[in-house]
């Protein structure tokens, strides 16, 4: 599948595909982004459009946040591409115009209306309950744990346990994942995650959503996390990855946002450049 990405001076082949360098700031892009004004957005959501948060089910985002959204989403193709279920991110985000890509994109569903889906972990959801409960079992004596059910995915959230029941929890996981070969342990902030073994991730669920539209776009994807990558990677020939990170680290991203008040202050300029 290939992405629809404008053949511009927009691409950056010339550059190489991982750094850890410290990246130039995504302020400095909006002049070129805004060009021509045919870009798709695409946005993780925690630790990007929401602060990390002690525990999940906190990570709401505020009213301006989702009217900027909402806004965006009249204006061009926008996305939300997380590890988060679908019933979760919807119940956040509530808007109707924008692709929801959960489960690190195993589902997405389209715009209301268009009709556009693509499930790709459908046939590991049992599998992945009855993970779930076998995990439910292994953190009873372990307080600080917090198990996510994305669906599809599932999240062992451990910020607010001790460095003892790390250590504890990281060894059950790794035992219980030998059992599994159709499933794959993957590595976040404070959290473990574990996911069908699949040829599918957030790269790959971006390609799938440039292929529904009916235009050429530069594709702009901003996130935080390791699972961001790639999507880094993918639209790294047509589009711009932006990495939301106090600090330098290795990435396949080009640009930088240091925070989620400056992906809000990004996004709302983004939105005031294609008014004028």
């Amino acid at each position: 599948m290939r992405a629809k990405c404008r053949d511009s001076q927009l691409q950056q082949m010339d550059q190489p595909s991982l750094t850890c360098e410290p990246l130039p700031s995504a302020f400095g892009l909006l002049n070129r982004i805004t060009r021509s004004m045919n870009i798709a957005l695409f946005l993780d959501y925690d630790g990007t459009l929401s602060p990390i948060v002690s525990r999940p089910e906190q990570a709401t985002i505020d009213i301006r946040t989702r009217n900027l959204i909402s806004l965006l989403a009249r204006r061009f193709p926008t996305s939300i591409v997380s590890g988060r279920s679908q019933e979760q991110l919807v119940e956040f985000v509530r808007i109707n115009e924008i692709f929801y890509a959960s489960s690190h994109g195993l589902r997405i569903v389209g715009p209301h209306g268009s009709k556009l889906e693509c499930d790709q972990g459908k046939p590991f959801k049992y599998l992945m309950d009855s993970i779930y409960r076998e995990l439910g079992l292994l953190i009873t004596e372990l307080p600080g744990i917090v198990l996510e059910h994305g669906v599809y995915t599932i999240a062992i959230h451990y910020r607010l346990a001790s460095e003892c029941n790390m250590t504890k929890i990281g060894e059950k996981i790794q035992r219980l994942m030998e059992e599994f070969p159709d499933l794959k342990l993957t590595y976040g902030k404070k959290v473990y995650e574990i996911r069908p073994r699949l040829d599918w991730d957030k790269g790959t669920a971006v390609e799938w959503i440039l292929s529904c539209l009916d235009k050429k776009v530069v594709p702009i994807y901003v996130g935080d996390d390791v699972t961001d990558e790639d999507a880094f990677l993918r639209i790294r020939d047509c589009g711009f990855g932006i990495l939301v990170s106090e600090e330098s680290r290795s990435t396949h991203a080009r640009y930088s946002l240091k925070n989620t008040d400056e992906v809000h202050k990004f996004l709302t300029k983004i939105y005031e450049t294609c008014l004028k």
